[in-house]
């Protein structure tokens, strides 16, 4: 970050490397990012102003830019100027715009039209270097560093004249101007104060040092000037620009300070390589830290734990990213303190090994990734490029010191081992497997180093290979060697003994970066992107594309198909390895889920296998192998997508938990996802399966109940067979009973006869009797006598007699005769007779009454006449007896 202008709540923010960046600050403490402005072929953005909604661009040799920014969140192109040489600095006045050009001295275009600008004229003195414009009225400052500034007059825009220079005693890098007072960064001297009241003639008037500082940027608000002092902020009271007074001081940056800008009552710092920081000031003497953003810078190695990315980023240290949720990746902490430049990294267990380059080899506790505690360090001299550990000890690949071995038993307590190796080398990258250390050395190629005995490492193998042997990476039976000028080496390492290079593929580009998950090679090229190779059968063969966004691909790692990409000036990326774009990693379908790396759509039940496995936009997850998850007769798709009409679940095979599968309900026409289908109180499975009644139609057997109450006590205290509409048999339909009914009688519809009358419900149905009494008239009569005997159940008339032989219907009810019939035993007596006159049986004809003819004594004849009389005789006596118990037989069943 080089520059930042601030116009009302946004903040343009000038990158030399990613062009211009874009945020809404309408909160101080959290700043959005809403755009990025990058130039043709990534042309940096020095310096910036905004004046109308139009942003002025200062890009190096690539000249001025100007941008539409009336929306700041999608700022459009408008015109480019070049200035014949390397545009440092931008200033607008009126129509005009002021270049500081590196090359061609101070430049002035017309900008009347900022779609359209014209280049007028330049103003060089032939011998320095323009680094800065600042416009005061009819008058340009022109910084030039060691040449002090000239001061040329620009009332005529087509031919700017010198008006005079001055010289300070040491070099000159910013000016500020108030008023008739110049304020003046003279590096080593201060910030000295000039009168310009003379314009002709700038007076010295007062020098301020404040800890003999090197004061290089400037800028003024409200009697007090901000400058920048090395890594530091010194703020001073220029009330009395004769007698300047030492305010405050806002400690180390921990970078190099190219501007500043003061706006309100925030100072915004951007500082080189890193990103800016925002200080609230409240008064000149408490400044606070108010928001840091780092921008994207030198990224070199990445290294994963759990869900923290621990990424060496060269010049801001060592960053530590939240990357739980890869699309919103947050930085949780850094390390900078004695890691001005780390390289490489290794994580082991909760130990944080940082190749940190002259710094040495650099150690910290992460248990806790937002409380870093740093242990102890080992300086390895002359540049600590790599760190690979194993068991007790650190292996350090150092630039021009070889191999150096450390003990790191004790992490806070390290002690140096040995070191080996020729120092001209240029040792890059280092890697173990079981007791050899593999280095890539920028002169020395492939170096193998046997390091069984850690106190005495001996050669094990070289070979030197034309380029430049950056990276290395080992493994069971395999070397890969990235060369910078080459591409990618693999040797086979099978047979320690007989070391064989196999194969050799070079994508362009300047490899840098190794390492290998499951079967796949991942290879970072610097210039060209990322590439996936496979090694088959000794040959190495790309997997699908290579990938680039036109970044500059360096370290690179691998955590579950997750590729981590360190783009050396475009910050981290995150890549998926994912053959068939169904964004799973070939890692997951591999080693989790068992699918094709090659579909996307592994059963082919048109669901995607990322979709099966994650609870994505159906809610679902299902078994990416199998088309129908639940085994239900459904396929996962159909049960998705309803189409069969019902959204039913595909991971349960019973989605209305009825007692049918899903399949079955479908076929069977019932709903899947009601478990009543017809709504008669029985579930679907249980119609089906237990009472085998029609799940559709509540009322199976059309008797006026619904089948849920017929095989329940219900509300009619019944229970009655679903599938017969008439239970009992009885000729009224089960519903006829339960309810009045036509009738107005309810009765049992599981007892054909309620009343136990002899009559069944239907046939007093057929009556008109009451079903619920056996006497319907209450004439002491049952029902089904008068019924049978063909009288009225519904009439009273028991004293009716209605065969006319002398006995009331009543009685014959008692007797048990036939109404109906006058002589109901045939003996040719009425029943009334038999019962009222004679006493003899009137069911029985063969008890009839004795004759009334007189009786004649009978005299023998000759034919035996005696012998007649006396059987008369004897007759005559068994009918009289027979009279007599007859009698008293009705006189005890009257009484009785």
């Amino acid at each position: 970050v080089d520059d930042i202008f601030i116009d009302g709540e946004i903040a343009y923010v000038a990158c030399s490397e990613g062009g211009l960046a874009i945020f809404n600050c309408s909160n101080l403490y959290s700043l959005v990012h809403i755009a990025q402005y990058v130039n043709p072929n990534n042309y940096g953005v020095e310096r910036i102003v905004v004046v109308d909604d139009v942003a002025y661009l200062a890009c190096g040799s690539y000249g001025v830019v100007t941008l539409d920014v009336s929306d700041p969140s999608n700022p459009a192109y408008l015109d480019r100027e070049d200035t014949s040489g390397s545009a440092n600095d931008v200033k607008v006045e009126g129509n005009y715009v002021y270049v500081a050009d590196y090359s061609n001295g101070m430049v002035i275009i017309n900008a009347t039209n900022p779609a359209d600008m014209d280049y007028i004229e330049h103003y060089d003195n032939d011998t320095v270097l323009c680094r800065q414009v600042e416009v005061h009225g009819n008058y340009v400052f022109s910084i030039l560093y060691q040449h002090g500034f000239d001061i040329i007059n620009v009332t005529d825009k087509d031919t700017p004249t010198l008006v005079t220079n001055y010289q300070s005693g040491d070099n000159i890098d910013n000016v500020v101007i108030d008023g008739n007072y110049c304020y003046v960064a003279a590096g080593n001297n201060g910030m000295e104060i000039l009168d310009i009241t003379d314009i002709s003639n700038p007076t010295l008037v007062n020098t301020h040092s404040y800890g003999g500082q090197w004061y290089e940027a400037l800028d003024y608000h409200d009697n007090y000037v901000y400058a920048s002092t090395g890594w530091a902020i010194e703020i001073i009271n220029v009330t009395t620009p004769t007698a300047t007074e030492h305010e405050s001081t806002i400690a180390e940056i921990g970078a190099y300070i190219p501007e500043l800008t003061f706006n309100n009552t925030h100072l915004f710092v951007p500082y080189n390589n890193r990103g800016f920081k925002i200080f609230y000031v409240p008064s000149p003497n408490t400044p606070v830290q108010q928001y840091e953003y780092r921008s994207k810078g030198e990224i070199r190695d990445i290294e994963i734990k759990d869900d923290y990315a621990y990424i060496a980023g060269y010049q801001y240290g060592v960053v530590v990213l939240d990357i739980s949720n890869y699309a919103t990746m947050t930085m949780v902490n850094s390390i900078t303190t004695n890691i001005p430049l780390p390289i490489n990294l290794e994580i082991i267990g909760d130990i944080l090994y940082v190749a940190a380059g002259g710094a040495g080899l650099r150690l910290y506790n992460i248990s806790d990734p937002l409380d870093i505690v740093a242990l102890d360090y080992y300086s390895t001299s002359l540049n600590c490029h790599d760190v690979k550990v194993q068991g007790k000890y650190a292996y350090c690949a150092t630039y021009s010191n070889g191999l150096q071995i450390i003990n790191v038993t004790d992490p806070n307590a390290l002690t140096h081992v040995v070191q080996f190796g020729d120092g001209g080398n240029y040792s890059h990258s280092i890697d173990i497997y079981d007791d050899c250390v593999y280095m890539a050395s920028h002169s020395g190629g492939l170096q193998i180093i046997n390091v069984s005995d850690v106190t005495n490492p001996t050669w094990h193998f070289r070979e030197y290979l034309s380029g430049y042997a950056y990276e290395v990476y080992a493994t069971e039976g395999l070397a890969f060697l990235g060369n910078g000028y080459a591409g990618l080496y693999v040797y086979n390492t099978t047979d320690m003994d007989n070391i064989v290079l196999i194969d050799n593929t070079d994508p362009g580009g300047f490899g840098h970066d190794i390492t290998m998950e499951g079967q796949y090679i991942y290879f970072s090229s610097y210039y060209e992107g990322l590439f996936i190779y496979e090694l088959i059968d000794g040959s190495l063969l790309q997997v699908g594309n290579y990938y680039d966004d036109e970044g500059s691909a360096y370290g690179v790692d691998v955590e579950k198909g997750i590729v981590y990409v360190c783009d050396y000036f475009g910050g981290l990326e995150v890549l998926r390895h994912d053959n068939d774009g169904d964004t799973l990693t070939n890692h997951q379908e591999i080693y989790t889920y068992n699918t094709d790396i090659n579909d996307s759509d592994t059963d082919g039940d048109t669901i995607d296998d990322w979709e099966e496995v994650n609870s994505g936009v159906d809610g679902y997850i299902t078994d990416p192998n199998d088309i129908d998850t639940d085994s239900d007769g459904l396929e996962d798709q159909e049960e998705i997508n309803g189409d069969y009409g019902y959204y039913t679940s595909p991971v349960l095979e019973d989605t209305d938990f009825d007692g049918l599968d899903d399949g079955e309900e479908v076929a069977a026409g019932t709903s899947p996802i009601d478990n009543d289908s017809d709504d008669d109180a029985l579930i679907d499975g249980d119609e089906v399966n237990i009472h085998s009644t029609d799940p559709l139609d509540a009322d199976s057997d059309d008797d006026g109940i619904d089948d849920g109450e017929e095989v329940v006590a219900g509300s009619d205290t019944f229970i009655t067979d679903p599938n017969n509409d008439d239970s009992d048999d009885d000729g009224l339909v089960d519903g006829e009973e339960t309810s009045t009914g036509s009738d107005g009688h309810e009765t049992d519809p599981t007892d054909p006869d309620s009343d136990d009358d002899g009559l069944n419900d239907g046939e007093e149905d057929t009556h008109d009797t009451d079903p619920n009494s056996d006497d319907t008239d209450s004439d002491g009569m049952d029902d089904k006598w008068e019924v049978d005997n063909s009288l009225d159940p519904l009439v009273d008339d028991t004293g009716l007699d209605a065969d006319d032989d002398g006995l009331t219907n009543g009685a014959e009810y008692i007797e048990g005769t036939n109404p109906q019939d006058p002589d109901s035993d045939g003996d040719g007596y009425t029943d009334g007779d038999e019962v009222n006159i004679h006493g003899t049986d009137p069911l029985d004809d063969t008890d009839f009454p004795v004759p009334t003819t007189p009786t004649t004594p009978t005299t023998p004849t000759e034919e035996g006449g005696l012998e007649h009389g006396l059987i008369f005789s004897f007759a005559a006596v068994l009918t009289i007896v027979g009279f007599i118990l007859i009698v008293n037989k009705r006189r005890i069943k009257y009484t009785g």
